[in-house]
């Protein structure tokens, strides 16, 4: 399995997941994953240039870089809805 398939194939599970954990009021769990998602999704996409990533600046800077700021502010929201739980628990 290439590193663009492993990427994508941990990505759809934390999604399945976080599905799951929606359905149960789990709000802080659903945060961690959809961030997970997203930096699966991230390295998937930069696996197709043979590059890497293993730490979060890299992927935000390659994100605010390569990305249209709409998808940008979308992740900015699930980091800070996931900040945001976690301190209501």
């Amino acid at each position: 399995m290439g590193e663009f398939e492993k990427h994508m194939r941990i990505a759809k599970e934390k999604l399945t997941v976080a599905k799951q954990a929606l359905g149960g009021k789990n709000n802080t769990v659903v945060g961690d994953l959809a961030t997970k998602v997203v930096e699966q999704l991230i390295e998937a996409d930069v696996s197709r240039k043979g590059e890497h990533f293993g730490d979060h600046k890299s992927r935000n800077d390659y994100s605010n870089k390569e990305y249209p700021e709409e998808v940008n502010n979308a992740m900015r929201r699930v980091c800070l809805l996931t900040e945001i739980s976690a301190m209501m628990v």
